[in-house]
């Protein structure tokens, strides 16, 4: 794996679940965000009520994730 990508030791399913909770969080907040964060969080959000638990969250996804939990 790349180290740009960072590795996690949560198994797919805690990932996308940690997932999920940051987006229901930051999709409240997406007036607030740039425009590329914005696209981000609501293109998983649609995502999750499209697809729910067949989504999948990349290490890199997840970290980006976080970092926007903290950022707002």
């Amino acid at each position: 794996m790349s180290g740009l990508q960072g590795e996690s030791t949560l198994s797919d399913d805690e990932k996308r679940s940690e997932a999920q909770r940051h987006v229901t969080y930051l999709r409240q907040l997406t007036g607030l965000m740039a425009e590329y964060e914005r696209k981000f969080v609501e293109r998983l959000a649609n995502d999750f009520d499209t697809y729910g638990n067949r989504v999948n969250i990349s290490n890199k996804q997840l970290f980006w994730l976080r970092d926007l939990v903290v950022k707002y």
